[in-house]
This record gives structure tokens, sequence and C-alpha cells, in this order.
């Protein structure tokens, strides 16, 4: 009894009710709920810290960041990418952002050449958008997971040429026979 009566909520109750057999005992319960709620709380910061996260929670924060990180790849692989998109999360949709989040995934060297540019509003680059990416290796991905990768990083009307190493990786043709949808 003495216990919830010198818990940090019961000692914010008014002195008649406190003085109360009934009351101290009842808002200890709710002392000893919020308690175990404000010890999950305090160490949030933890959970949050890509380096002390458990590994499921950091693919799950790379959901946040738009990314796919494979339960297979080893742990301090999935802690590097996630950290790696967060630092590049400014310069997504860019040059540097794209080459940055490749580098990260399969730690090969990069580079990017593309038509893009800075245009005044209503004004394009002439001719077709066209990104050409090369990569000295793939790390651990397979090809069509590095495609989809960088795929989803381009504009969708971006023409893209995806070289690994000396080979072309070749995208999926367009099935004439899938329904429209």
């Amino acid at each position: 009894m003495s216990a919830v009566r010198d818990g940090w909520l019961v000692e914010q109750l008014p002195g008649a009710l406190a003085e109360d057999p009934f009351v101290p005992r009842f808002v200890g319960i709710f002392e000893e709920i919020a308690g175990a709620l404000r010890r999950r709380v305090e160490g949030l910061e933890h959970v949050l810290d890509v380096g002390l996260a458990p590994p499921e929670f950091v693919r799950w924060m790379g959901t946040w960041l738009g990314l796919t990180v494979q339960p297979s790849l080893p742990e301090d692989r999935q802690r590097t990418l996630v950290a790696a998109a967060g630092t590049l999360w400014v310069w997504r949709g860019t040059r540097r952002g794209l080459q940055g989040l490749l580098e990260a995934y399969t730690g090969a060297v990069v580079e990017i050449e593309d038509s893009g540019g800075v245009f005044p509003t209503g004004r394009g680059a002439r001719g077709p958008k066209r990104v050409v990416v090369r990569l000295t290796g793939s790390g651990e991905l397979n090809e069509a997971h590095l495609l989809e990768l960088v795929r989803r990083e381009l504009p969708p009307d971006a023409a893209l040429e995806l070289r690994v190493a000396s080979r072309v990786v070749p995208e999926p043709a367009d099935d004439p026979e899938a329904p429209e949808g």
C-alpha cells in the first residue's frame, strides 16, 4: 500500500482524495499502465536509431523511405542502406540521389548521364529524356531488382540504359496481350 501512496500519479491527488483508502489504489492502476508506456517512450530514440533498432524495424523504416530491404541481406548492409536512403532523401529524383542510393545498394562505382536539367516553367529539355546508368557491379542485387530500383527513381517517360560492368540489362518487354487497365 505504501508503494501506491508513493507513486508519481498518486502524489498529484488532492489531499482529501489521497486520504481515501480506495482512490490511491485505483489511481495506482493507471499509474502502473502509464509507467509502462513512459518506459517505452523513453527508449523510443533507440528504436528509431538505424544502428540500434531491431532488424525488422530497420526494414520497416526502409519502407518509409521507399526502399524494399531484403531480409536476406546481411544486417549491417540493411542498416547501411536505410541510413543512406535517409541521408539522400532530399536528393530523391536527382542524379545525385540515384547515384548515392545505387552506391549504397551495390557497393559499386556508379556513373549516371542524363538529358535533364533545370528549365523555366513550361519549357523542358528538347528531345527525349534519356538516362544512362553504369555500375561496375550489382552487389547482392539481381538485375530485376536493380532495374526496378532505378526505374522507381526515374520519370516514367525517361528512356533508360542500365549497364552492369559491360552488360546491358534489358528491360522487360511490354506484354501486348496484357489487358489495359
